[in-house]
């Protein structure tokens, strides 16, 4: 998702040129055509053409500031090129009307108004070299009220469309029961902060918390009752954390949480307070225990790594007798005898 937006963007720019130069060439080539307007053309579809396979190629990494630089780009030498044909200006309002509809597609608000002051300014100068003044001021007119309403409609469109992105984003990446993240959104945000850690020399925690014989509260008084346990648990680790940890739901009855900027001795003391903090449910519903795997950074640099120390220490929490926090220790180094 994140690499998918700024290939899509950087392809439709290149694509833009191309469609660019390909009206470029069409409107040369007219019944007014005359060889130095072909000419002219050529080269500027050839200057085109080079900024179309750069930005194909390359293009992912250019900002908005950069894709606009070329959008004007085109529409500058598009604009000198059309003043030295005697093409009409029917011909040429397609060489405005593609800058400014991208614009407003990809580039950010203030650059597509510019794109499309610029555009609109652009035909209009044209446009008063070929016609009278008050032809030239009617097709001006027009274009101009083509140019805004297609930017206006694409910017809305374009509007709603991210928003909806959004929410269905935040959909995938949520668990409809608890409200906290699913396993997804964990892995991405473990994987953000490991990355942290590594450029800062940090250390991130991972606990891995698991509800002991939910099974049975399920079975003995409905799955009601053991969805509601389980979103109270879930509020209770939430609200036991800080505002930048995070909590995720990645499994049925599976709670983790990353801790940032905790070690595993520190991780281990928030854990046993969850554990004691859980086990005070038990005065207001079904008994519920919970038992918890502690792992940091220090053990692995993958995510999958680290969840998987952190899911061992979890069992060695449930085999020693549930209701009680385990620490993930490193295995044995080998030891070479000569």
């Amino acid at each position: 998702m994140d690499l998918a937006l700024p290939r899509l963007r950087a392809h439709a720019t290149a694509m833009l040129l191309v469609a660019s130069a390909a009206l470029t060439i069409a409107a040369a080539v007219g019944p007014h055509a005359n060889h130095t307007a072909l000419v002219v053309r050529l080269a500027t579809c050839g200057l085109v053409g080079l900024c179309a396979v750069v930005t194909w190629r390359a293009g992912e990494r250019f900002g908005d500031v950069t894709l606009g630089g070329l959008v004007l780009l085109v529409t500058i030498l598009v604009t000198l090129s059309a003043t030295v044909s005697r093409a009409s200006a029917s011909n040429d309002v397609m060489l405005f009307f593609l800058p400014a509809v991208f614009a407003a597609c990809f580039l950010r608000a203030q650059l597509a108004l510019c794109t499309l002051i610029v555009c609109c300014a652009a035909y209009g100068w044209l446009v008063s070299r070929q016609l009278s003044t008050g032809a030239s001021l009617l097709w001006w007119t027009s274009a101009t009220i083509v140019f805004g309403s297609a930017a206006a409609t694409v910017s809305v469109l374009r509007h709603q469309l991210t928003g909806a992105l959004t929410e269905l984003d935040g959909l995938a990446r949520c668990d409809p029961l608890t409200g906290l993240l699913n396993r997804r959104g964990f892995d991405q945000r473990l994987e953000q902060e490991l990355e942290r850690c590594a450029r800062t020399n940090e250390t991130c925690a991972v606990l891995m918390c698991d509800l002991d014989c939910f099974k049975s509260i399920n079975d003995l008084h409905g799955h009601a009752v053991g969805d509601a346990v389980l979103k109270r648990v879930a509020s209770d680790l939430l609200s036991g954390v800080r505002a930048f940890d995070t909590v995720a739901r990645i499994g049925g009855e599976e709670i983790a949480l990353l801790l940032v900027g905790c070690d595993c001795d520190s991780a281990m003391t928030v854990a046993e307070r969850l554990r004691q903090e859980v086990g005070r449910l038990q005065e207001t519903g079904p008994g519920v225990a919970i038992s918890i795997g502690v792992a940091d950074s220090s053990l692995a640099s993958r995510p999958s790594e680290l969840m998987a120390y952190a899911d061992r220490a979890l069992y060695d929490a449930k085999r020693a007798g549930r209701d009680r926090v385990c620490k993930a220790s490193a295995p044995p180094a080998l030891v070479l005898v000569a």
